[in-house]
């Protein structure tokens, strides 16, 4: 090897230039080589321009050289360089960053490793230079990087693995250390202020660095990575101590500025979101039940559908808060998660009891026993999964969506398609006023969708998709109007707006199925019903997409105890157990439309219009039926007498209308009357909270489909499949509901005539002259032809008071032809009736007007063959009128005017469809005089109660 200079004195800039020009041109022209036109041209400079006083070049050996072309050479160097220091140096690396014109670094990186104090050292790899020789080497060109790794700190965790130009992002690991009592020391910046870590920093790595990149960056702070998921974003630097929370975000800033993290933030720690001591009177609940916040939310209405089949349900239950020791499992069920991670917290304080309470709130025991215990009742009255993450045992409450993303992959591993809905009852600014901006917001949020949408799982090889498989619910926060968005990490990351990539510039949007709520109180006069149903709490945070009921709320303290908490803690789980039974109601539906019904649908007209909407758990899941063929929800409401799940296939039956009859007309059935007071029993249809009571109408949505997810009031003007009525949806009574219903596919048909016949005798038992129906059908034939020989045309026939015939077959219903000699039974054959499909009832109308008759021969009798008959849009009616007549007082001819009308088959071109008019004289054949060529029908209803 040939040394192209060594050291010399402090005068080094000198004579290392001249000794330079000389050497190269003796070294590569004769001294070192046998090609002559080695020595042609190059005038390689050896001046070093070096951006450190720690170390100097002191030699620069050609171990190689390799001819390119006719003039160009490669040629290979080690380095040798001097620790100028009084202290030992470790991880020197030089880099060539310039050489001038006609060179070219090929590899400039050369690694010296550890150097003693005083000593040199020779690089453990070349460097490589690409020369044109027939160019003149500029003498000050070279330039070099002199790049000093600091001592290792004194902290725990590792640098990032892999190659130095590796995309960051691909080589994070899974990893945690080990970390003791100091690493996860906490401060309080003010005592209005929340804890942060010390010594902890929570980073997003950019989408563009490289693994060199964030490892250069930790060692500007000597700092290491303590935490990370397997090729996600954000990770946690443990620091050295800092004095204070200023010093502690300047190191943040430092590493912000490296650009090798998108962002870099202060470490918070989630507190219970608990509403401070003092509310105000006006706002608390004083002994009206235990479970008023549901009543307030419309949940004793909606429990009323909980028979409905949710058994293909895929749906996990999370919930993310402060327990101790961790619930007791005879409380919930099954409650599996990170249970046995400390015991900071007694179970009977706060912030313990805290998750216990929230816990209750969303899943309490449905139809406990009359104890305390027994009394709490959640808002998800179903037998769904339901998991818990303590947060209560360090260092977890600061790892635990680290715990959150193992209980998801653990779900995952077990069925690939599971959903989940995950309850963030927890806030990092939890003293009245507010503890943060919107630019660390900001950083959080960013931290939050990152992490999210960052969840790799292992055992698929793929990336969680956070967006279509959680809903997320979190609380408002309880810091007297508070800008919501602002008050968490999981708040931000759902409605700060999008923001975009530093590094990539691809936009990062919120998070698609998240929901943020406020707090209403509730009293006892605002249930079921107000104005402004439930007013707002003033302690609540603005800015959420729903309220929920938030004050004074009952629920567990604890594994044997219960009381009262406040706080929009306390509202968030009422609607996560809202959104979860709406998940599993269809589990196969995109979460943005469960999103978008609860925030959305409501019944009531909301006037507090200063806050988020108070959430509406009996519209909200009525809006879960699509149409009369899929409508579990209503089937569930509608089978009173199921003992077990209730599928959307299924009818609702006499029996089951019965059991509404008997409440609403309870002295036909030897019951006690009403007693005037709210009673929110299985029967009561409307949701208002009495059962039957006909001065109360109430909005219900009647004629639904799924495409229209936003419930608006309309007049109806006919029944969904059979008896039309005329209903306002915006105000309806329980009764005119269920008549709705059973006269709609819903009902089982072989029933109808049952339940006809019950209500002809609820009428003869009650108030004399009021005639209890559940459709009094009004039928009109409007025939616009006139014909020779007939008077009355054109016409407009009217038939009303129908009753089903009895048998429905050819001969009638004698009920229609009282007392007045008539022969019993249809008359005219071939009977009209035979058109009409066997499966299909028959009404007899007993009052018709209108027929036309004879020129001179009108009707004088009781008709004994009216009948209206259906089959979906299709229709028969047979509207006749009888005459009797004869001379010198003597009956000598009885005969009936008929029309016979049918609107043909409506799916084939109304094929089939006829008019004819005609009379059945004496012989009772059918004789028809015409058909008319124009004619209509309209058939219209109302209800009687």
């Amino acid at each position: 090897m040939q040394q192209l200079f060594a050291e010399s004195n402090i005068s080094i800039a000198r004579t290392l230039r001249n000794f330079a020009i000389f050497c190269v041109a003796s070294i590569l022209a004769g001294c070192g080589g046998d090609d002559t036109e080695r020595g042609n041209g190059i005038k390689l400079a050896a001046k070093a321009v070096v951006v450190s006083t720690d170390v100097n070049i002191v030699a620069i050996t050609k171990v190689d050289e390799r001819r390119v072309s006719r003039t160009v050479f490669d040629y290979d160097f080690k380095v040798t360089a001097k620790n100028n220091q009084p202290k030992d140096l470790s991880g020197v690396v030089l880099t060539l960053q310039s050489v001038g014109f006609g060179a070219t670094i090929i590899d400039g990186n050369a690694t010296i490793g550890d150097i003693a104090s005083g000593a040199t050292a020779v690089s453990r790899d070349i460097i490589t230079i690409r020369q044109d020789r027939t160019q003149e080497f500029e003498v000050s060109a070279l330039v070099w990087q002199v790049s000093i790794s600091p001592p290792d700190p004194e902290v725990p965790g590792i640098l990032l693995p892999g190659i130095a130009e590796t995309k960051a992002i691909d080589a994070v690991p899974e990893y945690e250390a080990t970390r003791t009592a100091t690493d996860l020391a906490t401060a309080q910046a003010t005592p209005d202020s929340p804890l942060y870590y010390n010594s902890q920093l929570q980073a997003v790595i950019s989408s563009i660095a490289t693994v060199a990149d964030v490892n250069r960056a930790l060692a500007t702070v000597g700092a290491r990575i303590v935490w990370s998921m397997e090729r996600n974003r954000v990770v946690t630097l443990q620091i050295p101590k800092q004095a204070n929370l200023s010093a502690l975000q300047a190191v943040a800033k430092q590493l912000e500025e490296t650009n090798a993290f998108e962002s870099v933030s202060v470490y918070f720690i989630p507190e219970p979101s608990a509403l401070p001591a003092n509310v105000t009177v006006n706002e608390a609940v004083t002994g009206v039940g235990p479970i008023l916040n549901q009543m307030a939310a419309r949940m004793y209405a909606a429990w009323n559908t909980a028979s409905g089949d949710t058994s293909e349900a895929n749906i996990g239950v999370i919930v993310a808060d402060y327990f101790g020791r961790g619930p007791a499992t005879e409380l919930v069920g099954p409650a599996t998660g990170f249970l046995s991670l400390g015991t900071e917290c007694q179970l009977a304080s706060d912030p313990c009891s805290h998750g216990y309470h929230v816990l209750g709130i969303l899943g309490g025991n449905f139809g406990g026993l009359p104890t305390p215990h027994g009394q709490v009742t959640g808002s998800l009255p179903r037998n769904l999964p339901l998991s818990i993450i303590d947060l209560s045992a360090s260092p977890y409450n600061i790892m635990f969506w680290d715990n959150l993303r193992k209980l998801i992959a653990i779900e995952i591993r077990k069925n690939p398609e599971r959903k989940f809905v995950v309850n963030f009852s927890l806030a990092y600014c939890n003293k009245r006023g507010g503890c943060s901006n919107l630019d660390m917001a900001t950083k959080d949020a960013k931290a939050w969708r990152y992490w999210a949408r960052g969840i790799y799982i292992s055992s698929t090889k793929s990336f969680f998709d956070w967006d279509s498989k959680v809903f997320q619910v979190s609380a408002a926060g309880n810091n007297y109007g508070f800008d919501a968005s602002i008050a968490s990490p999981m708040n931000g990351a759902a409605l700060l707006p999008a923001f975009i990539d530093e590094g990539d510039h691809s936009s990062v949007p919120p998070l698609a199925n998240s929901l943020v709520v406020e707090a209403r109180g509730a009293e006892a006069d605002t249930v079921p019903y107000s104005s402004c149903r439930v007013p707002k709490a003033e302690y609540s945070n603005i800015g959420g997409n729903i309220a929920g009921v938030g004050t004074d709320v009952f629920s567990y303290t604890g594994p044997t105890s219960t009381g009262r908490k406040n706080g929009t803690s306390m509202a968030t789980p009422q609607v996560a157990g809202i959104v979860a039974w709406m998940m599993a109601v269809r589990p196969d539906w995109p979460l943005s439309d469960i999103k978008y019904r609860i925030a959305h649908v409501r019944a009531a007209t909301d006037t507090c219009t200063d806050d988020a909407p108070m959430v509406d758990a009996y519209a909200a899941l009525l809006s879960l039926d699509k149409s009369l063929d899929d409508a579990p929800v209503r089937m569930a409401l509608l089978r009173a007498t199921a003992t077990g799940s209730v599928s959307a296939a299924e009818k609702f039956t006499f029996s089951d209308a019965k059991e509404f009859l008997k409440t609403y007309f309870p002295g036909h059935y030897g019951m006690p009357a009403p007693i005037g007071k709210p009673d929110f029993s299985r029967f009561d249809l409307n949701g208002d909270g009495y059962s039957g009571d006909i001065s109360r109408k109430k909005p219900f949505d009647l004629q639904f489909n799924g495409s229209n997810m936003e419930f608006v009031p309309e007049t109806l003007s006919n029944y969904p499949n059979l008896s039309p009525i005329e209903l306002l949806e915006s105000a309806v009574t329980d009764f005119e509901i269920l008549c709705y219903y059973v006269n709609s596919s819903l009902f089982d048909p072989a029933g109808r005539a049952e339940f006809d016949r019950e209500l002809d005798e609820i009428s003869k038992d009650i108030i004399p002259s009021r005639v209890i129906s559940c459709g009094s059908r009004k039928v009109i034939l409007k025939i616009n032809n006139t014909f020779a020989g007939w008077e009355g045309l054109p016409a407009t026939i009217t038939m009303s008071n129908f009753v089903p015939r009895f048998p429905a077959n050819s001969q009638g219903n004698s009920t229609t032809c009282t007392n007045q000699g008539e022969p019993a039974g249809e008359r005219g054959t071939p009977f009209f009736s035979r058109l009409v499909p066997s499966i299909f009832p028959i009404h007899a109308a007993i009052d018709v007007i209108g027929v036309p008759t004879h020129i001179g021969r009108s009707s004088n009798r009781r008709n004994c063959s009216s009948f209206f008959a259906t089959s979906g849009n299709q229709v028969w009616i047979n509207a006749t009128a009888r005459t009797v007549f004869g001379f010198g007082g003597a009956v000598v001819s009885d005969w009936e005017y008929q029309v016979r009308y049918s609107n043909g088959d409506p799916n084939n071109f109304n094929a089939g469809k006829q008019c004819t008019v005609g009379v059945v004289p004496g012989s009772g054949v059918f004789s028809a005089s015409f058909e008319a060529s124009s004619c209509s029908h309209t058939v219209t209803a109302t209800i009687k109660e």
